[in-house]
């Protein structure tokens, strides 16, 4: 189960998350089992983040950093990963199906030679 204090400063957004990661970089931040459905986090600091089994079905991921964080059984379905930071993030199990099944190919591809950044192959930048 997610670590409430952890769920409780993301729910202050994005940029009170961030704030918090920068300010307590020692701290691992355990959000497994978290709904976060729809959610926008756009640009949001999960790298080295527990994410086992979180919903992010329909998140804004966009330019997120992922690094290193455990999505292992996540679902991913229709989030939007434009530009995402997924290297060395552990997507094993996890569901990136449906409209998004090319940004999991792309993902797990980029994971796979070591690239950084992903974008989605029918668009080629980032809308807003």
């Amino acid at each position: 189960m997610a670590n409430e204090q952890h769920l409780e400063i993301l729910n202050q957004g994005v940029a009170a998350w961030n704030r918090w990661r920068r300010e307590n970089p020692e701290i691992k931040p355990d959000l497994s089992a978290a709904n976060l459905v729809s959610t926008n986090l756009r640009k949001v600091n999960f790298r080295a983040c527990n994410l086992y089994k979180v919903n992010l079905s329909y998140t804004d991921l966009i330019d997120a950093d992922l690094r290193g964080a455990n999505l292992c059984s996540s679902s991913l379905q229709r989030a939007y990963l434009c530009m995402a930071n997924v290297q060395a993030a552990n997507l094993s199990r996890a569901d990136l199906s449906l409209a998004r099944a090319r940004v999991a190919a792309a993902a797990l591809s980029a994971i796979q030679k070591g690239i950084r950044r992903v974008r989605r192959p029918y668009e080629p930048r980032c809308a807003g």
